[in-house]
């Protein structure tokens, strides 16, 4: 199921690019779970919209996307405990313009973590097959896709840290995938092949995101 394997990468992602920003041990793995929560939410869509392999209308699109609030609000009772996770969950749309979902912050209004996991999401859905029929990005593609919206879409710190962390989380995938016995987590191909589709939205041009 693409959404569980792809939190477990987006969590692996996340995690080296913390380290990578200097965040402490604490911090590295609040965004680790936040990785791996982030798309909760989506448990309150529809399949047949989330594997949907034509564009989607408007209508869909904000339909999906409110995955961010969904979570939010199935992971409201660790409000306080967890606050970092919540505000990655709800926020992991939004842009540093102030463009993105569900609530329009911009720039370091948005947490770190949420700027964190919104590169590693997307990062990970333009490299990883889908439903979808247009060929999109091979890993190199993909990282050059990422600076191109950095300073708009996306933090610049953040996928300067992906770029020079993502080795790394090869690394890490890897052994995550020999330790479970399976390789489902940890084959290389999951991020190199096959090439990854991607759909165009009704919000304009946005690099690809996981929906």
């Amino acid at each position: 199921m693409y959404t569980a394997g792809h939190s477990i990468r987006v969590g692996v992602l996340g995690t080296a690019m913390a380290r990578e920003l200097g965040l402490t041990p604490e911090e590295v793995r609040l965004v680790r779970l936040g990785g791996l929560l982030h798309d909760i939410g989506k448990v309150q869509v529809p399949a047949a919209l989330l594997e949907k392999p034509e564009s989607l209308t408007h209508e869909e699109y904000c339909r999906v996307m409110a995955h961010t609030t969904f979570g939010a609000r199935i992971l409201a009772p660790l409000r306080t405990r967890y606050p970092t996770i919540l505000g990655i969950v709800r926020w992991h749309h939004e842009r540093v313009d102030g463009r993105g979902l569900p609530d329009g912050l911009e720039g370091d209004a948005i947490p770190l973590g949420a700027r964190i996991v919104a590169v590693a999401d997307a990062f990970d859905a333009m490299t990883t097959a889908r439903p979808y029929r247009r060929l999109a990005f091979s890993p190199a593609e993909a990282l050059l896709e990422l600076e191109r919206g950095a300073g708009t879409q996306f933090d610049t710190r953040c996928v300067r840290a992906l770029q020079v962390g993502w080795s790394a989380a090869f690394a890490m995938i890897g052994e995550a995938g020999s330790a479970s016995g399976t390789g489902q987590v940890g084959r290389l191909a999951a991020f190199v092949a096959p090439r990854a589709p991607v759909r165009s939205t009704p919000v304009g041009r946005l690099v690809p995101q996981s929906n």
